[in-house]
């Protein structure tokens, strides 16, 4: 009924085994369509001078500004989601929960698409990301089949500049 197993066969069957194992282990854990750093940062966090922390990110692992740092700039804006019904009555807008941005983000890339952040979206819809001055093409993270018309965009940002990006996210329910 069972043949008999060689060593051979069994030593490349282990060696299949390991293989498989380290490529799924290797995978990124990040949020959804963050692409895979291409370095990994210290995990060590700035106090900055307002109470936050910022920790180390980007391909050189610098740490992130903080808020209202001499040379960062801000990118801000408002983030709408819809729709969250299949049918909804024109003219009007459902509520949209806190929760739903939870899994959502703002996600910036540098030159090379090389991994710089990923901003959390607030419960009220807004996000704010203090960054160096450079260029960035930002995008939401993709959750599910979520789209947004003009992104991924292409943005430059200077010293103490303040760019105001709103995004809206269409879900695809229909």
């Amino acid at each position: 009924m069972f043949r008999h197993i060689t060593p051979w066969t069994a030593v490349a069957a282990l060696v299949a085994a390991t293989a498989i194992v380290g490529t799924l282990a290797g995978r990124d854990a990040g949020p959804p369509g963050t692409p895979t750093p291409v370095a990994a940062c210290t995990d060590e966090a700035k106090l900055c001078d307002d109470g936050s922390g910022v920790g180390r990110n980007g391909p050189e692992c610098r740490f992130d500004p903080c808020p209202l740092e001499q040379g960062a700039g801000v990118v801000k804006g408002t983030v709408t989601i819809g729709p969250l019904e299949p049918v909804e009555t024109p003219g009007t807008k459902t509520p949209v929960p806190p929760e739903v941005y939870e899994g959502r983000a703002i996600v910036f890339t540098g030159s090379g698409g090389a991994y710089v952040k990923h901003v959390s979206i607030n419960g009220d819809g807004t996000y704010a990301a203090w960054l160096w001055p450079g260029t960035y093409t930002v995008d939401i993270n993709h959750l599910g089949i979520d789209s947004a018309e003009g992104f991924p965009r292409e943005i430059t940002i200077h010293e103490g500049d303040t760019i105001t990006l709103d995004v809206n996210i269409d879900t695809g329910i229909r």
